[in-house]
């Protein structure tokens, strides 16, 4: 049931905060959009507002995020102007706002968006599963509170076993901790309930990462196979490192034991940069 309030026309000058578009760096081998979809939001069976025309700034706002991130911002933050209480519209742009802070823009001002709007979700709705995906986000990405996130994304899967989005992100956090091994299993695990090609590239990107080649490069060909019209399984296949050490993978020595938490390659890679 929908009973929180808030006027947000105080949210509209952090737009200003935004750097301008940019396109992706060519370094990069691989990209996160698989998660990046899923922690925005699920394909929803419903409208997920009661105000059709704050649904449509929503939606609009999906499908511009891959290509003009500023704007995708301003349409969400058109959707809570017109609809205080859609919760999803908050969880989405936290996830939005500490993504940007992890690989982009990692000012004060950003960091502190990702956590109001996550507060604002899970004040809403605490069990809700777009809120556990915010705030979950928020540790991860923005505070690197590792062990947090763990439990958030932990309380997730338990609340909702068949959202393979909590198992991936379980997978991500327990690759910050070394254990890469244990990341693999819940990777294959999501991947068998939900056969996607965000599967698929989330265990390519597993792989990469702990500088397995070979595995990668079979994840890489599974994808171009599953989806021979796309222009990423090539490019997988592209970067396919030769050598160990590649300076696209800054990984950390593996730490079986996982206790310490690792760098990600993707934690500031743009420093001064631009994002789109």
């Amino acid at each position: 049931m929908k009973a929180f309030r808030l006027s947000v026309s105080w949210a509209l000058p952090f737009l200003l905060l935004v750097p301008a578009c940019g396109g992706e760096p060519a370094e990069e081998p691989a990209e996160e959009a698989a998660v990046e979809v899923e922690e925005a939001a699920a394909e929803p069976e419903a409208p997920l507002s009661d105000v059709p025309e704050a649904q449509a700034a929503y939606d609009e706002s999906m499908e511009l995020w891959s290509t003009d991130g500023r704007a995708s911002l301003a349409k969400l933050h058109e959707a809570i102007q017109l609809d205080p209480e859609f919760l999803e519209a908050y969880a989405t742009l936290s996830n939005r706002y500490a993504r940007i802070h992890q690989q982009y823009d990692r000012s004060d001002s950003i960091a502190q968006n990702a956590l109001t709007f996550a507060e604002q979700a899970m004040e809403m709705d605490p069990d809700a599963w777009a809120s556990l995906s915010a705030m979950g986000a928020y540790h991860y990405r923005v505070e690197k509170d590792y062990p947090n996130a763990l439990e958030i994304y932990s309380r997730g899967a338990n609340l909702y076993p068949e959202n393979t989005l909590f198992i991936r992100m379980q997978a991500h956090v327990a690759r910050r901790a070394g254990d890469w091994d244990g990341a693999l299993e819940l990777l294959q695990r999501s991947e068998e309930m939900e056969p996607t090609l965000d599967a698929i590239q989330a265990i390519l990107e597993n792989h990469y990462y702990n500088r397995r080649w070979e595995e990668a490069a079979a994840a890489a060909r599974e994808h171009a196979q599953r989806a021979p019209n796309s222009t990423l399984g090539p490019s997988n296949l592209a970067w396919r490192p030769t050598w160990p050490g590649s300076p696209s993978t800054r990984t950390a020595t593996r730490d079986p034991s996982g206790s310490s938490w690792l760098p990600s390659p993707r934690d500031g890679r743009r420093p001064g940069g631009t994002w789109k």
